[in-house]
């Protein structure tokens, strides 16, 4: 199973909220090059609210799951500290909320080729 972060909002303003993408099987770059970072096809919804995932010349049909409770995306960072006890460095960790993801999309069934007829 693959797992993707998409953004889904992005206001500065306020928290961001993302979704997480999951495709049964493997995704493989025809070049052989990684596909972290980069566009592989186009999320679509139905009038219904029915997500569609167009990947080159196939078509996945899913559906979109509540997670409950959310789940959040933290940074952690560490705040150094001034004391030091028995020789060791004592050290704050900070985290802070980079995103929350409400929604996952499953994508469960096989790519569908999409055919085309040309007269």
């Amino acid at each position: 199973m693959v797992q993707m972060l998409v953004k889904i909002q992005d206001d500065p303003q306020s928290l961001k909220e993302w979704v997480i993408v999951e495709v049964q099987g493997d995704l493989e770059s025809s070049s052989g090059d990684t596909i972290g970072g980069k566009q592989i096809g186009h999320l679509i919804f139905t009038s219904k609210e029915r997500p569609i995932l167009i990947i080159g010349y196939h078509i996945l049909y899913g559906k979109v799951i509540e997670n409950n409770p959310p789940l959040a995306v933290l940074k952690r960072s560490r705040l150094p500290n001034v004391q030091e006890t028995n020789e060791k460095k004592n050290s704050a960790t900070d985290y802070t909320i980079l995103a929350l993801i409400r929604k996952r999309i499953t994508f469960k069934t096989r790519p569908k080729p999409m055919v085309s007829i040309c007269h």
